[in-house]
Formats: C-alpha cells, structure tokens, sequence
C-alpha cells in the first residue's frame, strides 16, 4: 500500500527506501520501487515523504536504496517510511 499521509492504524517503521527516477521515471515507477523494496523488509504499506526531503533513520532501520541511473544529478529523489502494522 502507498501512503502519503500516516495512517489512523498503529504501525511501527521499520526501514527507509528511496528512489531515484531516471530521466523518463514518473513518479508512479518511483512509489512501485520503495514499495517493492519495502516488501523485502517485511513491510505492509510505504508513506511517501515530499522529493528531497531528509528522513532520519533511528537505531535498527534498514536502508534501501533504489537506484536506475548513476549519475542523477537533476534526477528526481523521493524518500518513504517503511512501515509494518501492529
């Protein structure tokens, strides 16, 4: 599931992803990448932080990175929590 505001339902988060589109990535592509990616971790749902914004990692999360591109200069970047519910 992708979130862009927290959800109601107490979660806890349990890991950072992000995304780097490539020069034709829509947004869509790079939500499907931190939600697949969080899929890996366990995760139950992703909520979507702004393009650029900073997400600080507590103790114990796992980071993921998606990347398509090496040099993504003026790449967009959009970072999302990766939650699990209780």
């Amino acid at each position: 599931m992708i979130l862009f505001a927290p959800p109601e339902r107490d979660y806890e988060q349990i890991g950072i992803v992000s995304s780097i589109g490539g020069l034709f990535a829509s947004e869509g592509d790079m939500f499907r990448k931190m939600q697949k990616s969080a899929a890996t971790l366990g995760a139950d749902a992703i909520i979507v932080r702004e393009s650029g914004a900073s997400v600080a990692g507590g103790e114990g999360v796992t980071v993921v990175q998606q990347q398509t591109v090496q040099n993504y200069g003026d790449y967009p970047k959009t970072h999302a929590i990766a939650i699990k519910y209780k």
